[in-house]
């Protein structure tokens, strides 16, 4: 009886230690493929359109702190008078300033600022959530001072992984409104849906939009498709009543995650904006 207990102590020992080491196995293979989860444009041969014949565009080549190089385009909006600007913030594989006619016909009026991430793109580097942070702000002060951006007039704009750039820039810098189309409460919530019983600390670019949304007090539209399958409604949902400022939601019925060929998306981004005039 004591051999046969301490064999069978001896297998739940072995048990418990390849157990451990399957899921510290697993954990570390999570870890290390974040980035490529995360950000896998900048694994992509993403094509950039030269847009240098689009009526009032203009080339970006923002250099950053550290020196790398965020490449796009300023659309400024007809008429000589300041026009308000829109920031756009795109998905986590998206070449942006291939959006430029969609956004134009969307904007009347407006002037645009569409600019890659890092390792987008033309744009240089490697994306990370503190880089894409710190990025947003370097666009924002370039281009919220000219000369030709009507002042207080700033909207920030993101599409899914972009909505946690578009909150972290309204909770640093005023705007006079945000649109956030298939945002996410953070991306710790979505990586326990997609990986059950995940430790937070293992993610390693959080995108915590519900922590700052109660203090940013700029109008927000949050726009969520109600068969998104990647970011379901509810993760959108928690973030708009989280906000600290007037919120609206835009339901759009039978929109999976990409929303911006729904009819109903634009008509609703023109009336969001035009309330703020």
């Amino acid at each position: 009886m004591v051999f046969r207990f301490r064999r069978i102590t001896v297998l739940a020992l072995s048990f418990a230690l390849m157990s451990g080491l399957v899921l510290t196995a697993s954990l570390s293979y999570l870890f290390m493929k974040q980035d490529r989860e995360v950000f896998p444009g900048a694994w992509m041969e993403l094509s950039a359109p030269d847009l240098a014949a689009f009526p009032g565009a203009e080339r970006v080549e923002a250099v950053t702190e550290d020196g790398e190089v965020l490449r796009g385009w300023f659309i400024r909006g007809h008429g000589n008078e300041p026009r308000p600007l829109m920031i756009y913030f795109g998905g986590n594989a998206e070449e942006v300033t291939s959006n430029a006619p969609l956004f134009v016909s969307m904007l009347e009026g407006w002037s645009l600022l569409l600019v890659n991430y890092r390792g987008f793109g033309q744009s240089t580097g490697k994306p990370s959530e503190d880089a894409l942070f710190r990025d947003s702000l370097l666009l924002y002060d370039l281009y919220a001072s000219r000369q030709d951006v009507r002042h207080g007039s700033v909207v920030a704009m993101g599409w899914s992984l972009g909505t946690g750039v578009a909150v972290y820039l309204a909770s640093e810098r005023p705007a006079r409104g945000v649109i956030l189309a298939s945002p996410y409460d953070s991306v710790i919530s979505l990586a326990r849906m997609y990986y059950p019983g995940v430790p937070s600390f293992l993610v390693k670019h959080k995108f915590d939009s519900i922590s700052r949304a109660p203090g940013v007090s700029a109008p927000v539209l949050v726009a969520t498709g109600t068969n998104d399958g990647i970011i379901p409604p509810e993760y959108s949902l928690r973030l708009a009543e989280a906000w600290g400022g007037r919120a609206e939601v835009l339901e759009l019925r039978g929109a999976q995650h990409a929303l911006f060929s729904h009819p109903a998306f634009r008509p609703g981004v023109k009336e969001f904006l035009e309330g703020l005039q």
